[in-house]
């Protein structure tokens, strides 16, 4: 398979989880999936498998490969205080937990691993069967009785730990558990006194007294082992058979998970508090801006029939407004948004406050909810003007006066900007080290140029000081800029800065950010606004074909395909998805969604200036649209999007509606290890549910990939590496809408789950190029050529 190194194998079964009911169970039980902790009440020590193998265990003496040490390990509270991210090997977790050894209760008609199977949970109850999986070697180690004799306690029989191999159920790993004490609904409870009953053989498991002989080569370790309780003259006191569970408590990795986060990711994609969230910040949504200036012009319709016309054109004109603004924003263009937000948060409040008249004042409030908090969303105003003109290279004054160009078309505002606005706006350039957009927008209007002159001074005594300006990543012109300045500072400082670029960008993948967003900000500008075309690609690795993988029914009807690059790979399916089924997923999320949230550093912000958009998950097990298109993209992709009883073959759908000037940062999806529940993100899917008349393009930099926005079309693309590292190449930016409304669906395919299902790579090529493309190498890897061996 097309990962061949064992050891990521090993790894990625490791890490799964179970349901999501899980944040709901009643604490007090015990269900599969859980973790328990069992101590024996006679001996005072936990139920373990140890890493030592017991010897013996064929007649010439060899060791089993197979078999691990079983017993009983002494209570130790004293180091429980012990931080296990402390403990970095891992042969040395696999003999020690701060928290004791801990067991993973899975059902015995699981045909694979635990990790491997997304099962939802089921309380335990007296009589009920179940493998006890050890949880601190990563579930690959099961309780057996193999049918020999103990090591010390001859008359009774052996208890391993059986390194179980995926796909195998064996009746010698079941056990069943025998209440003493039980609760009244007979359920499996922590602190009850139990038996485990070995199902095959009708033996139980028994503490003998002895401690294990020093020639197995394991310390502090007393004998566990199976014993018949009748007609056995070998049988121990009753009471050595009597164990209880002192600790229960959720695998480690779920432990660690916001209960919201999983459901929104993967569980039934339902976000709590969901009507408090979606009327509040608007400008995150262009949508979301066209239902508040549909409430804006119902209100104003009733004060004109309460009022009249003129009363409320005098009312408007003191504010500097008019009933024609109103009716003619246009939600599409940004500084008409601008406005609507500042009207809307500012002027109305105003308005409502001065007015005498009783049900004029009702009116304003009928919407009020709607209204925006003009001290939160100043901020995001200003920046959705800032992308506008930063990521363009528009002019200010241009912008200023409500037009907007792109690919020699001018998209005009009916409103305009004002001197205190553009003064909001460079002021948030420079909370963001944008010195040179600072100083363009406030030479715009005569009455900002004593703070336009400050701003040049300040950038210009920066330019004298290069590694000032570099390392804290200033964006500033490369030249003074004030009057009577030399060129000497500006002479040194390219110079430095040619450096620095120079080493940041051969410095490796850990670089890779800075080299692009900061450096090579220009060629994004120029990707952005497609003026400069990216180099010419060939016939082989870029052109369109049917594709059908040779399935019957896409013979039919095929995918229509496009390879926008061969290595890695990223590729368009044009009209993947229908115009009802595009209208239908829209109507469902309007109005209904949450700020995006964004990840930075391994921490979520609930928003983010830095992904300007508005979100609602879709599931597959709750939503119709849902279940259509995963099936549309497993046919595309030849991967297992969706399985009802697993919930990390994918995540949830991010459906996604972006603000003013609404952009995505340049990111990677994939910036994790594969340590994770499904093994992390490999693929990328994005279906655009819109056109965009103006911006919003998907680039590629490091490859020079420029995809506009084309409803209904599928764009998908690897984010690791053949021997899965994650692939810098595939640093990407969503670029600012200039004008229109952008919709998105993202679905991020795991890891995991398409061991089994994705080809070898000897079969990728085929399918990836089929004839007359059959000679491309499919190669993605950075780091080694032949990815058959690495």
């Amino acid at each position: 398979m097309w990962l061949t190194k064992w050891f990521l194998l090993f790894v990625l079964v490791t890490l799964e989880t179970f349901g999501h009911e899980l944040f709901h169970l009643e604490k007090d039980v015990i269900y599969t999936g859980g973790l328990v902790r069992i101590k024996s009440i006679k001996e005072n020590c936990w139920l373990d498998i140890r890493d030592v193998r017991y010897t013996g265990s064929y007649e010439d003496g060899r060791p089993s490969g197979t078999l691990r040490m079983v017993g009983c390990t002494p209570v130790y509270p004293e180091k429980l205080n012990i931080n296990k991210a402390n403990i970095s090997r891992f042969e040395d977790l696999l003999n020690y937990d701060a928290d004791g050894p801990k067991f993973e209760i899975l059902p015995p008609d699981v045909q694979t691993d635990s990790v491997m199977v997304g099962y939802d949970h089921k309380i335990m109850k007296d009589g009920e069967e179940f493998h006890l999986v050890m949880e601190r070697t990563r579930s690959a180690l099961k309780l057996v009785i193999p049918g020999r004799r103990a090591p010390v306690d001859r008359g009774n029989f052996q208890v391993a730990g059986f390194m179980y191999g995926a796909g195998m159920v064996l009746p010698e790993v079941t056990f069943k558990v025998k209440m003493v004490e039980t609760h009244e609904d007979k359920t499996w409870r922590p602190n009850q006194v139990f038996q485990l009953v070995h199902v095959k053989s009708g033996m139980v498991l028994s503490t003998s007294g002895n401690w294990m002989p020093d020639y197995l080569n394991v310390t502090e370790l007393k004998e566990v082992v199976g014993m018949f309780e009748e007609n056995n003259e070998y049988a121990h006191p009753l009471e050595n058979t009597f164990w209880t569970v002192d600790l229960i408590r959720p695998r480690e990795d779920i432990e660690k998970t916001d209960p919201e986060l999983f459901e929104t990711m993967f569980g039934d994609g339902i976000i709590e508090n969901l009507s408090e969230m979606q009327k509040v910040h608007s400008a995150f949504s262009i949508e979301d801006m066209k239902i508040l200036h549909e409430k804006e012009v119902g209100m104003v319709e009733k004060l004109i029939k309460h009022l009249g016309k003129q009363s409320v054109e005098d009312i408007l004109g003191e504010y500097e407004q008019s009933i024609e603004i109103v009716l003619e924003t246009d939600p599409n263009h940004p500084v008409d948004n601008y406005n609507l937000l500042k009207r809307t948060s500012i002027c109305w409040l105003n308005i409502k406050e001065d007015l005498e008249d009783k049900k004029a004042k009702e009116i304003i409030e009928s919407i009020a909810d709607y209204f925006q908090d003009w001290e939160i969303c100043r901020e995001l105003a200003a920046m959705g003007i800032l992308n506008v003109q930063r990521y363009y290279d528009q002019d200010p004054m241009d912008i200023s006066q409500g037009k907007i160009e792109y690919e020699g078309k001018v998209y005009q505002a009916f409103s305009k900007l004002r001197a205190e606005d553009a003064a909001l706006i460079a002021e948030t350039a420079l909370q963001h080290n944008w010195l040179d957009s600072e100083i363009k927008w406030y030479r715009i209007f005569p009455e900002l140029q004593d703070l336009a002159r400050d701003a040049e001074r300040r950038h210009d005594e920066l330019l004298e000081n290069p590694s000032l300006v570099i390392l804290p990543k200033y964006f500033t012109f490369k030249h003074p800029v004030g009057a009577g300045t030399s060129s000497t500072a500006g002479n040194e400082f390219q110079s430095v800065y040619e450096e620095s670029k120079n080493h940041f960008c051969q410095s490796g993948e850990e670089m890779a950010l800075t080299c692009e967003e900061y450096f090579n900000f220009d060629k994004i500008v120029d990707m952005c606004k497609n003026t400069k075309k990216p180099p010419g690609k060939t016939s082989t690795e870029q052109y369109c074909f049917n594709l059908n993988f040779e399935h019957p029914y896409l013979k039919i009807g095929p995918f229509k395909t496009e390879h926008m690059n061969a290595e890695p790979f990223i590729v368009q399916i044009h009209d993947f998805m229908y115009e009802d089924e595009i209208s239908d997923v829209q109507e469902q999320a309007r109005g209904r969604m949450r700020t995006t949230p964004y990840f930075y550093q391994g921490i979520q912000e609930e928003m983010s200036i830095q992904r300007s958009s508005k979100i609602k998950y879709f599931s597959e097990r709750t939503n119709d649209w849902a279940r259509k298109v995963s099936m549309r993209i497993q046919l595309a992709t030849e991967t297992t999007v969706f399985t009802p009883n697993y919930r990390y073959a994918s995540e949830n759908y991010q459906v996604m509606n972006y603000g003013m000037g609404g952009f995505i940062s340049l990111h990677q999806d994939e910036d994790q290890t594969f340590l994770t529940p499904g093994g992390g993100r490999i693929i990328t899917t994005m279906v655009y549910l819109s056109d965009v008349p103006a911006g919003g393009r998907t680039i590629f930099p490091k490859v020079d990939v420029n995809v506009p926005p084309e409803a209904g079309s599928l764009l998908y693309w690897s984010t690791r590496t053949t021997i899965s590292d994650v692939d810098s190449r595939m640093l990407h930016i969503g670029c600012p809408v200039l004008y229109g409304s952008k919709w998105i669906s993202n679905k991020w395919i795991y890891h995991r789950e398409q061991m089994d299902r994705y080809p070898c790579f000897t079969d990728l090529e085929r399918l990836l190029y089929p004839p007359p493309y059959q000679t491309i190498s499919y190669n993605n890897t950075n780091q080694c050529n032949n990815i058959l061996t690495s």
